[in-house]
């Protein structure tokens, strides 16, 4: 099966550095795209698409993983970033083939009554890129729930952990708490086989 070459924003990530690896064991050209690094990208510059047009193929698919984490920066700058990010990737010409945007479970609408705290503010920026990002076509969105494995440090992380080893945890609201969890290797597996599909249409997950 023929495939495209892969562009990876966020490549140099907790998450895009596994699947930059899975990719290149799959035999994909992996083009990565991050701002750290030998060749170091700000998306969030005026021209950040000129730039990146000289350092991309003409024909790709592009697997959009750069968000600022909740709580880095303040509201004000994450949502300036956010912005300039999505008008970045709409202004690469040419443009990807298939987009495959990794969002999060925790999202929510824009005009949702929400307290302005940092992962509300990442969850409003992540609904709002979801519909910004369909300006670039054939565009999927996986929403994965707080990754997890026994290397990263996060308090859902922990409580996860701690309770498929058996140990005793005390569950907000009485137990009645639903959260959903994904192992990072999953989702690494999930983007790998979206890239290997080659299919050209419309979906959303």
């Amino acid at each position: 099966m023929q495939t495209l070459p892969l562009v990876i924003t966020g490549a140099k990530g907790y998450v895009g550095q596994r699947l930059v690896k899975e990719l290149e064991k799959r035999k994909f050209k992996v083009f990565e795209v991050d701002l750290i690094g030998q060749r170091a990208f700000d998306l969030s510059k005026p021209d950040a698409a000129e730039r990146l047009s000289g350092y991309l193929p003409d024909n790709f698919d592009l697997i959009h993983l750069a968000f600022p984490f909740p709580g880095t920066m303040g509201s004000n700058r994450m949502t300036d970033l956010v912005k300039s990010v999505n008008a970045s990737l709409l202004s690469l010409n040419p443009g990807p083939r298939r987009t495959l945007f990794i969002s999060s479970t925790a999202v929510y609408s824009a005009d949702s009554v929400l307290e302005i705290a940092p992962w509300e503010v990442y969850g409003s920026l992540k609904r709002q890129s979801e519909v910004q990002l369909a300006g670039l076509g054939n565009l999927s969105i996986l929403r994965p729930g707080t990754l997890v494995d026994r290397t990263r440090r996060s308090a859902m992380a922990a409580l996860y952990l701690r309770a498929i080893s058996g140990k005793t945890v005390l569950l907000p609201k009485n137990g009645s708490l639903a959260h959903p969890f994904l192992h990072v290797d999953d989702l690494v597996s999930a983007c790998a086989t979206w890239s290997e599909t080659n299919e050209s249409r419309n979906l959303e997950s």
